[in-house]
């Protein structure tokens, strides 16, 4: 079965739909690379090498954005509630009435802002 070619539009298209996916089911990290990953791997075997260069860079500049707009970088707290570094959250740190110095022994990770849907 012959594939068909696909031009730039139709990869920034299949790339932004991830990523409109990423922000709506909120997908965590390894779900959102498996599906850049497969679609990377459906590309035709002769695919230049340049194409594939655009397709991570377009990814990470997609990426990039989830990051600034989506997520924000949150501990865990001993009581399981999540204090967030980022100061315009509800969940800010201070906000919640912690310091600094009771953040550094937790584990962190980033989350979806306004949910508990770790990234």
């Amino acid at each position: 079965m012959k594939r068909k070619k696909l031009n730039y539009l139709e990869m920034q298209g299949k790339i932004a739909d991830i990523y409109s996916q990423a922000k709506i089911y909120h997908l965590e990290n390894l779900q959102i690379s498996e599906k850049i990953q497969q679609m990377k791997k459906d590309l035709p075997k002769r695919t230049p090498l340049y194409v594939r260069s655009y397709v991570d860079g377009y990814s990470d500049a997609l990426r990039n954005k989830l990051y600034q707009e989506s997520l924000e970088f949150c501990y865990i707290m001993p009581n399981g509630e999540l204090a967030s570094t980022y100061k315009k959250s509800e969940r800010y740190y201070e906000k919640l009435g912690y310091k600094v110095s009771e953040l550094t022994n937790q584990e962190c990770s980033f989350y979806y802002i306004g949910t508990n849907k770790p990234y």
